[in-house]
């Protein structure tokens, strides 16, 4: 593990060392103060703009509508904008062929184009909602952010081809809408993130994603083979997540919290044996499961919650845990207590 964060360290910093020569030679014009432009609101605005010659915005950046071809020659002569960048329902790709830095946040909303910044190498978070993309591209030099959220996606992204050069992020959430056959490429080079939260997203997703510090969630679908290189968080949580097999996790998978949430698709657990080090379990609301096949594998629970699930009835695997805290069954089919469980009596008699 040491030797993966001194490696990432040095990779960022090799990184962050690289320089933006038409940035570094030429003169730096700034625009103090804000910015909002509105579709045919403000053209003489955007006439002075391109006449004083401004590089740069001292102050936030925000696009609301759609515009013509040539209403936003200003801002490919952007490089920097040390403020926020906010781009709502903007009808034009291809705006900021030279920004390089973005000093707080980048908020894309409800857009069918995403402009893929090919330069941009430093931003804060970004976040890309409520839009419609088929395909999402760009971004390729940028190597680390702290937060990376792509969410409440309309429509299905076929292809997801972003953000090559990223290596590390705090948060990262992606809600693609994409099935479990189509191919994820993107983010091919991330190895570290503290928190990280999936929704729909495709197989072979993050292969090289290695560390994962606090949190994982699963949410709706996840292709085969994703995460293949991972070994673990601390808190793993599956909720309403399907097409759960072997196939998630490929190594040992160490979490201590394990969460197994409203999913209807699985009936035993034997897709969790890659997990050895689970300390606390909940399985809440998984009305198809009929046993706890798989947790024989643990080593030691303190507690374990079973509430809920409507089809339950063979708990035989746990029957030789050590189960510290404290054992919680309740509304399931069959609720034995724990030291029935213990002594054998661990599904109901055969009527």
């Amino acid at each position: 593990m040491k030797k993966i964060l001194c490696f990432l360290l040095l990779v960022l910093m090799i990184s962050s060392c690289e320089e933006v020569p038409e940035w570094d030679e030429m003169e730096h014009i700034y625009y103090n103060g804000d910015i909002d432009l509105t579709f045919a609101s403000q053209s003489n605005l955007l006439d002075d703009l391109i006449a004083m010659g401004y590089n740069a915005i001292d102050g936030n950046l925000s696009l609301i509508g759609g515009y013509s071809g040539s209403d936003l020659e200003f801002l490919d002569q952007l490089y920097v904008i040390t403020g926020s960048l906010s781009m709502t329902k903007v009808r034009k790709k291809d705006l900021f062929g030279n920004l390089i830095e973005i000093g707080e946040n980048l908020n894309i909303t409800s857009m069918k184009e995403i402009d893929d910044f090919p330069k941009l190498v430093s931003v804060k978070n970004i976040t890309i909602k409520d839009s419609y993309f088929l395909a999402i591209e760009g971004f390729e030099r940028l190597d680390s952010c702290k937060k990376l959220e792509i969410k409440d996606h309309i429509g299905q992204v076929n292809s997801f081809n972003a953000f090559p050069s990223l290596i590390k992020t705090d948060t990262l959430y992606l809600n693609l809408n994409q099935r479990t056959d189509s191919k994820f490429s993107g983010l091919e080079n991330l190895i570290y993130c503290k928190d990280l939260k999936l929704e729909n997203v495709g197989m072979n997703a993050l292969e090289s994603l290695e560390i994962i510090e606090n949190r994982l969630e699963i949410n709706g679908t996840l292709g085969d083979n994703s995460l293949k290189s991972c070994f673990g968080a601390d808190t793993l949580i599956f909720r309403a997540a399907t097409a759960l097999s072997n196939q998630i996790f490929t190594n040992p998978f160490a979490s201590s919290v394990l969460d197994i949430v409203d999913c209807q698709d699985i009936e035993d657990l034997e897709w969790t044996t890659m997990m050895d080090s689970v300390v606390q379990c909940r399985i809440i609301d998984c009305n198809y499961l009929l046993s706890l096949d798989g947790l024989e594998k643990q080593f030691q629970l303190d507690t374990m919650v079973c509430s809920q699930n409507d089809s339950l009835r063979n708990y035989c695997s746990i029957s030789d845990l050590d189960i510290i805290d404290g054992m919680y069954i309740r509304f399931n089919y069959y609720n034995p207590t724990w030291l029935e469980i213990q002594s054998g009596i661990c599904e109901p008699e055969e009527e």
